[in-house]
């Protein structure tokens, strides 16, 4: 039985690592997903706000991967969800954050950005009574 779990918990370490390495790589991506939208909301924030935020995150970031690793160790969780839980939800929040970015601004920018072709042409009772 000892051996048994012993086995077990080897395994769950081997994997964690192996989850691991996968997991902070693909979390260069995810930190842009997130610092995108952060910045341009927040661009006159100066760099005082920006450094605060990024450590936020960070810190977080990082509580969520060695809280994912300690649990799939103890074989509470399995190692993927353990190692890829904190991309995941900061995958949702990123793409949150882009998605009210969008929303915020693409009335703004959407006409500059089209072709003059694609372009609406101003109605003519709007421009009879300006």
């Amino acid at each position: 039985r000892d051996r048994s779990r012993s086995a077990q918990v080897r395994v769950a370490n081997y994997q964690v690592e192996l989850h691991k390495k996968y997991a902070i790589a693909a979390a260069c991506i995810v930190f842009v997903l997130i610092g995108v939208p952060a910045a341009i909301q927040f661009a006159a924030g100066g760099v005082g706000f920006v450094i605060g935020t990024s450590l936020v995150v960070y810190t977080v970031y990082y509580v969520g991967l060695i809280a994912g690793e300690t649990l799939a160790n103890r074989l509470i969780i399995p190692a993927f969800w353990a190692m890829w839980t904190p991309n995941v939800l900061f995958t949702v929040v990123g793409l949150f954050g882009l998605w009210r970015l969008r929303r915020a601004t693409s009335a703004i920018l959407l006409p500059e950005r089209l072709p003059r072709w694609l372009r609406r042409a101003p109605h003519p009772e709007l421009a009879e009574a300006a």
